[in-house]
């Protein structure tokens, strides 16, 4: 994967593999408030209702459930939360988790890599016939040096039988 970034940007490598990490497994910035979101509530919800409701003394049940809900319901700050939930997401997606264009994400690698003529097609058709060659001849080397081999073990084992 080609991180480096073109000439004249600011972003590192680290930063790149930042932003490359954070595509491939799928992170977003709206993934991320939501879990802040989550978070939030759910510690307020077992803020409100593990130290508080020892505390509230009501007499009726139902009455001392809605004055829960409403301290569960204050952790929206009369709307204030999800304005900076939405602020949040507008930064990530923005600055954090945005993609530069200088960077070669793996999904585009195969059109980064992809031949672009024929000359470069046959350039590659030629480097792959040498190598198959190269290969065959390989082959054929380890084909004689194999035989070698068992004629010489059998020469020792013959000899080895004489004494």
């Amino acid at each position: 994967m080609d991180l480096q970034a073109k000439s004249g940007t600011q972003f590192t490598p680290t930063i790149l593999d930042r932003f490359t990490f954070a595509r491939h497994f799928g992170l977003s910035s709206s993934n991320i408030c939501d879990t802040f979101l989550s978070i939030i509530t759910e510690s307020w919800h077992e803020a409100v209702h593990k130290h508080l409701a020892g505390i509230i003394r009501a007499s009726d049940d139902e009455e001392k459930e809605r004055f829960l809900k409403a301290l569960v319901r204050k952790i929206r700050l009369n709307g204030k939360l999800n304005v900076f939930l939405e602020q949040l997401t507008h930064h990530l997606f923005d600055y954090t988790l945005r993609i530069p264009s200088g960077v070669t994400l793996p999904s585009d690698m195969e059109q980064k890599e992809y031949p672009q003529d024929n000359k470069e097609i046959s350039a590659r058709i030629d480097k792959l016939r040498e190598e198959v060659m190269k290969l065959n001849e390989e082959k054929r080397i380890l084909v004689v040096e194999r035989e070698n081999y068992e004629k010489g073990v059998e020469v020792l084992q013959k000899l080895k039988n004489l004494q």
